[in-house]
Parts: structure tokens; sequence; C-alpha cells
């Protein structure tokens, strides 16, 4: 992986506290690598959550706090269409 690399896209790495399939320090670690970059890099940890926490109970709360960070890059990103945005 080139963690470097200033011209990549947005980035937001996902952990879950009780996720035992990639624990929420493996996640953070994978942050920490890619924060070397200049490009946006983000984390968001969801405490309580297991593995599959984009799914069952709170899944809402867990895609809302998705969408808005999507809504925010978005939102700093240049226009590619001379400035309209549909």
């Amino acid at each position: 992986m080139h963690f470097k690399n200033d011209g990549r896209a947005p980035l937001l790495i996902v952990g879950a506290e009780k996720d035992h399939t990639v624990p929420a320090s493996v996640a953070r670690a994978q942050y920490k690598k890619y924060q070397r970059s200049v490009a946006k890099t983000d984390y968001l940890e969801f405490e309580g959550r297991p593995h599959l926490f984009i799914v069952g109970a709170g899944s809402d709360e867990v895609a809302a706090a998705i969408d808005s960070w999507l809504d925010g890059v978005l939102d700093a990103a240049p226009a590619q269409d001379g400035g309209r945005r549909s």
C-alpha cells in the first residue's frame, strides 16, 4: 500500500468496539498509516458494535454518521462542472 498517496480520494475508516474479526485497534492502526497523506482521512468508531455493525439494531445511527461524513466530503469537493452542483 502507498499510504502517503496525496492524490487519492478522501478515505473514511470505520471501526467497531466489539469487532473481533477486524478489531478497532487494527482499524485505528490503518487510520494512522493513511494519515501520512495530506489527502482527507477520517476515522469513526462505533461503541458497543460488533463486526456487522452496519446491519441490525442501531444501523440507522451508523448510516447517518457515514452519510454525514459523505455530505462533508461532497460539500468540500471542488466542482467538476464549472461550479454547478445538481
